[in-house]
């Protein structure tokens, strides 16, 4: 429960807060706690049309029952050439241009700070895009906290939002060059 409240903390002192909501559960749940708590937040979702089918869909459904704004940015992943191209580097690349159109929405919108669903559990060396979230000031709640997955699980069940499957990108299933 401390780590809950302490989320509860973080999350305000970055309010007004745009939360990168793709629709899976981490990012699900962090936009329940930052509602629950009062925290003054906006959903922001980018389509690529690289994202496993529904989870645009889950992240609009929730944030409409939650009452938080929610914007989509089409964002075509096809038109950037390391994606395109199948590069090592296209996961890196992809989300750095991801958050990017999320930063810059946030900022239009007068959000002081763009938080995220990674965890404790999450390792950079899996996950080359939180290299992305770095460079752009990207927040990542969860992980400060030191929650993992285990706790997101058991907050997601406190506060209502289902668990869904881990997914992956669809381009994550053709190796790359």
């Amino acid at each position: 429960m401390a780590r809950v409240c302490r989320l509860d903390a973080v999350l305000k002192s970055y309010e007004p807060i745009a939360i990168a909501l793709s629709g899976g559960t981490d990012s699900s749940v962090l936009l329940a706690s930052a509602r629950r708590h009062g925290v003054r937040a906006i959903a922001i979702s980018v389509d690529t049309g690289l994202a496993p089918p529904g989870e645009l869909a889950a992240a609009r459904e929730l944030a409409d029952r939650l009452g938080v704004p929610h914007v989509t940015i089409p964002l075509d992943m096809l038109d950037i050439p390391a994606v395109r191209e199948n590069r090592p580097d296209r996961c890196y690349v992809c989300k750095r241009a991801m958050m990017e159109a999320i930063v810059a929405e946030a900022g239009r919108r007068g959000c002081r700070t763009v938080v995220d669903g990674t965890h404790a559990d999450d390792r950079p060396a899996t996950r080359p895009g939180m290299r992305a979230l770095r460079e752009l000031g990207i927040r990542s709640p969860f992980a400060e906290c030191g929650m993992g997955k285990v706790d997101i699980e058991a907050l997601a069940a406190d506060l209502g939002v289902g668990v869904r499957p881990p997914s992956a990108c669809l381009a994550t299933r053709i190796p790359h060059r």
